[in-house]
């Protein structure tokens, strides 16, 4: 089951503010729902991060690696994830771009796109039901990104 990702929304920042921020690893895990931990593998290339949610009726365990394949700072981000629930026998595939544009006045737009592939046990869930979680998660990423960002301001 793969799934398209787009979703946008505005910080009230500059784009350099949103930009550093971003390349805290350990603030912007917190900003992402369910994640519990991030290991640095290799400063600003890779990472590993342990994700635990619900999904439908199951409780999820996902170990995550992720590569940072592309950067054009402050601008663009591109980073491929994958992860197994071995419990559940399952496998999600991740690339994201995060694209940051200058919006108006120390405000940003950030744009998140890509793709979620979804395999096994998981996979068999009503489509629908993933594609919102998929969208919530986002949308908690969102509101959970603009307070931490916010919170750093002078």
């Amino acid at each position: 089951m793969t799934q398209e990702i787009e979703h946008a929304f505005s910080v009230e920042a500059e784009l350099e503010q949103v930009w550093s921020f971003i390349w805290d690893v350990k603030a912007v895990a917190r900003c992402i729902p369910g994640c519990e931990q991030v290991d640095t593998v290799e400063e600003g290339k890779t990472y590993k991060a342990l994700v635990r949610r619900a999904m439908g009726p199951f409780a999820i365990g996902i170990e995550i690696d992720i590569a940072v394949v592309e950067t054009r700072p402050p601008e663009y981000l591109r980073v491929e994830m994958s992860g197994d629930d071995r419990r559940l026998r399952s496998r999600v595939n991740q690339v994201i771009s995060l694209t940051l544009r200058r919006n108006a006045d120390r405000q940003t737009e950030v744009a998140v796109n890509g793709t979620f592939t979804l395999t096994g046990l998981l996979a068999s869930m009503n489509k629908h039901l993933i594609a919102g979680q998929v969208h919530q998660v986002l949308e908690d990423f969102a509101s959970n990104l603009r307070a931490a960002i916010l919170e750093r301001q002078p």
